[in-house]
């Protein structure tokens, strides 16, 4: 039985970076945001204010409200198709790159390409299952729609009570900076949950197709083992530090709550921010010699290996 427990450390750091890349992009996108809500925000002030404040008696004559709502929402939809495209690009990184490196790390440890590079299941084809595949009822271009939804009807809210109240100008910025602060850490939480949920996928879709090769793996639950491992009476990750099982037999998180990977049971006390991984041991005998049927010996580092199958999947 091999373990391929000293290989995960290499991929929670390659998908780490991946993410990190990502909320800086997140932050940036949000940043440009805030930017042209306050620019709409002063341009409202400048021709409607009366006294320094914005009433809403002047706000709601000619459509003005309305105008200035639908002018935001406008920009939070735009912003939001933008959130939704680099988060995409980056999930369908993490997720291919997580299934390559599973197979980079059997074949460094047998010395040979276990499953040859023609057979790999094809980067786009596992990015569109894992976009449609459904967690806790909602698709991930549901769960964005949602999102975009949410914070369109609170900046209405928000904006809306501020001009009843009378607010100043400064006032009416720190109300929209507030709800666009909170909707920014809530998309850098649903990016964090989801690429940790495109890692794992992406690990045991090489194990299912190992499997599927009639190689027996089994996969075993591994935690961070540090202070920020949950606990909690609706959810505890630190009991499941160690559990192993057969690849297609979920893990049982307790109070009837089951789930084939971290982070995707599809309760939100287990999923969101979890940072547990699974480990693989694969029922393997090395072979002398490679076979003959395209597999390759498996000497080069990772990024080395990863462009050699990009290559070849992209070829004619």
């Amino acid at each position: 039985m091999i373990d391929l427990s000293k290989y995960a450390e290499q991929l929670e750091k390659l998908t780490d970076k991946e993410l990190e890349a990502l909320e800086k992009e997140i932050l940036k996108l949000y940043d440009e945001l805030r930017k042209s809500s306050l620019q709409q925000l002063s341009d409202a002030f400048a021709k409607y204010e009366i006294d320094g404040q914005l009433t809403y008696s002047e706000m709601a004559r000619y459509n003005r409200l309305e105008s200035l709502m639908k002018s935001l929402e406008e920009q939070i939809t735009q912003s939001q198709k933008l959130y939704k495209s680099i988060l995409f690009t980056a999930l369908g990184n993490i997720l291919f790159d997580s299934y390559l490196h599973q197979s980079w790390s059997l074949g460094t440890e047998v010395n040979e390409d276990v499953i040859p590079i023609k057979k790999l299941t094809m980067k786009d084809q596992m990015i569109n299952s894992a976009i449609t595949n459904p967690v806790a009822g909602l698709t991930l271009n549901e769960i964005l729609e949602r999102h975009r939804r949410e914070i369109i009807w609170n900046v209405r809210q928000e904006t809306t009570r501020a001009i009843v109240r009378g607010s100043t100008y400064r006032g009416m910025v720190d109300v929209l900076t507030t709800v666009l602060e909170g909707d920014r850490n809530k998309a850098i939480r649903i990016a964090r949950t989801e690429s940790h949920r495109a890692r794992e996928t992406g690990s045991l879709e090489y194990a299912r197709q190992l499997q599927a090769n009639d190689i027996k793996t089994t996969k075993k639950w591994v935690t961070m083992k540090d202070s920020r491992v949950r606990k909690t009476r609706r959810a505890n990750h630190q009991k499941m530090n160690g559990v192993t099982v057969d690849l297609e037999k979920l893990f049982d998180l307790g109070d009837g709550k089951q789930t084939m990977a971290p982070g995707q049971s599809g309760y939100a006390e287990h999923d969101i921010n979890c940072r547990c991984i699974l480990v693989y041991q694969v029922d393997y005998i090395r072979q002398e010699t490679p076979p003959n049927d395209n597999s390759v010996v498996i000497d080069v580092n990772f990024n080395a290996y990863k462009k050699y199958v990009s290559a070849y999947q992209n070829s004619p």
